[in-house]
């Protein structure tokens, strides 16, 4: 059993644990697969991952997007990526998900600003 004070406690099946070890990376020696340890077998991932990637004549389109001030390099870049969506397919929605709210409340002012921009600019 495993307890701490203000905690519930519950049962640990030590049979069940995988074991890993952190080792000092070797710049010379190309990186090793883990090795079996009392017999288990080394865990794989069954999922197939897919990356949507983004080609380089389309970051360039991207990245001619005007912005009004600049919220640093990641906040830029996907406000850019949100404009071009805009004028690509106007009926697109998009939702930003951020563990840091600053983030979020930046992203949301630069885009109000260039919307403001765009509103007032002469046609």
């Amino acid at each position: 059993m495993l307890s701490a004070p203000g905690y519930p406690s519950f049962p640990i099946n030590v049979n069940a644990l995988q074991r890993f070890s952190i080792q000092k990376k070797d710049k010379d020696k190309a990186a090793q697969p883990p090795e079996k340890l009392q017999g288990d077998a080394i865990p794989k991932s069954r999922r197939k991952i897919e990356y949507n990637t983004v080609g380089p004549s389309l970051l360039t389109e991207i990245d001619t997007m005007e912005l009004r001030g600049s919220f640093g390099t990641k906040i830029d870049t996907l406000v850019r990526h949100l404009l071009y969506l805009q004028l690509a397919d106007a009926g697109a929605k998009s939702i930003v998900f951020s563990a840091w709210e600053d983030s979020l409340h930046s992203a949301h002012y630069s885009v109000e600003l260039v919307s403001e921009a765009s509103m007032t600019a002469p046609r």
